[in-house]
């Protein structure tokens, strides 16, 4: 083992956590070195990747996946990831572990940390959400000294279950790091312009671009401008689907394209709560492969998927969920369209909810 090296071991998976990732990587790499898991593209366009203190273990682009078969198909795959993760543990000496979001992936690598380097300290940043799908996996959390939580309900909700946990307030309010009076004037001076937001995995892309394509045409004809920003870990996929010219791609800056928008329609998960934290009145839509939906709906108590719907505790946001139909997207976007200040009244109690 190399004792004389303090270095700590850091995991993101999905381009939300990409973004977390990279404020605390430039908050600490100047004091450790960092073993990663985490996105090859995002390091390289943060001049990240050939830091003296950083050490990619795996590209995490490899790695986003989400449901059931998903999984399994790569099974193979992530087994060698463990074993390599593993090499890595018993070579090196780590102060601590830190994992962001992905529990599912992470638990077993805190376990891995557990059991071959007990000494380093185990903290995960992102709870999972047993709160809306069961707390029957609470208990893996356990191996976690400290359990970091973004919304303000889940400390005590984890530590009746006897975990460490510590609400730190929510990032993206430092992320996005706008005034709640900007949503207001968005009314004024933001007009015609609409996100749509397929997603971050290739799944997603596959299972809502088609779809949301087809919805464009709704939008030209209604006058819009449309902007889709992606992540860029689906950059060289991106290239298999036909974007006509009127849609204004880009890479990585969703944050930005949401400042700027009208409207959006996004495929649910973060994005979502990032939109109404810029100001955009949104539809969410999603769609899986149809056991894991079935699966979903065995497992999840709370009647919403949306952020946005589960924070205020009611269905603000309309919610197309796996059977995606036009004409409903169509009619409920032309309601978006004539409430728009209710929705952006309504965004301002999240930044009350999420105050730290």
């Amino acid at each position: 083992m190399n004792l004389h090296q303090e270095n700590i071991f850091l995991t993101a998976l999905e381009p939300s956590a990409f973004n977390y990732g990279l404020r605390i990587i430039n908050f600490l790499l100047s004091k450790y070195k960092i073993y990663l898991i985490f996105s090859k593209s995002y390091l390289e366009k943060n001049n990240l990747l050939n830091h003296p203190n950083i050490k990619l273990v795996y590209d995490s682009d490899n790695l986003t996946v989400m449901g059931f078969f998903e999984v399994l198909s790569k099974l193979f795959l992530i087994r060698n990831v463990y074993k390599k993760i593993e090499k890595v543990i018993k070579k090196n000496k780590f102060k601590f572990c830190l994992t962001i979001d992905a529990w599912g992936f992470n638990k077993r690598l805190q376990d891995l940390f557990y059991s071959v380097q007990p000494s380093s300290k185990r903290y995960h940043f992102i709870a999972p959400k047993t709160w809306a799908w069961g707390s029957f996996r609470n208990k893996s959390l356990k191996v976690l000294n400290k359990l970091f939580c973004i919304f303000p309900f889940e400390e005590n909700y984890f530590k009746k279950y006897s975990i460490n946990a510590k609400y730190v307030g929510n990032p993206l309010l430092d992320i996005i790091d706008i005034s709640k009076d900007f949503i207001l004037k968005k009314e004024k001076y933001s007009k015609n312009k609409v996100v749509l937001m397929p997603g971050s995995r290739p799944q997603e892309i596959k299972n809502h671009l088609p779809f949301l394509l087809k919805f464009s045409n709704f939008l030209i004809e209604r006058g819009y401008k449309i902007y889709m920003p992606l992540s860029l870990n689906i950059k060289d996929m991106i290239n298999q689907y036909n974007i006509p010219n009127y849609i204004n791609l880009s890479f990585g800056n969703s944050i930005e394209i949401l400042k700027q928008a009208t409207f959006g329609v996004i495929a649910s998960g973060t994005a979502s709560l990032e939109a109404a934290l810029c100001g955009v009145p949104h539809i969410v839509i999603y769609k899986l492969n149809p056991f894991t939906y079935f699966l979903g709906r065995l497992l999840v108590k709370l009647p919403y998927i949306s952020l946005v719907n589960i924070l205020l505790e009611k269905k603000l946001i309309k919610e197309h969920i796996q059977n995606l139909n036009l004409d409903k997207l169509k009619k409920d976007f032309l309601s978006l369209e004539k409430n728009r200040k209710y929705y952006l009244y309504q965004f301002l109690n999240l930044y009350k909810i999420l105050k730290y």
